[in-house]
């Protein structure tokens, strides 16, 4: 600390972080994407082929 009993370490942008709580945040796309990657059932033919193609690797 800086002066007695590091009474100037919680001033500035130092301070802050030092006293400041990380979290993550999870943004929502504003778009729904999932239907455009076939994400979703009912899958079509194309999709059934892969899978199982991708099943039998």
């Amino acid at each position: 600390g800086i002066g007695p009993a590091g009474m100037g370490a919680y001033h500035g942008h130092d301070g802050f972080l030092e006293f400041s709580h990380k979290k993550a945040v999870f943004q929502q796309l504003k778009k729904d994407i999932a239907p455009m990657l076939a994400l979703r059932p009912p899958y079509g033919e194309g999709i059934r082929k892969y899978l199982a193609d991708q099943i039998k690797r």
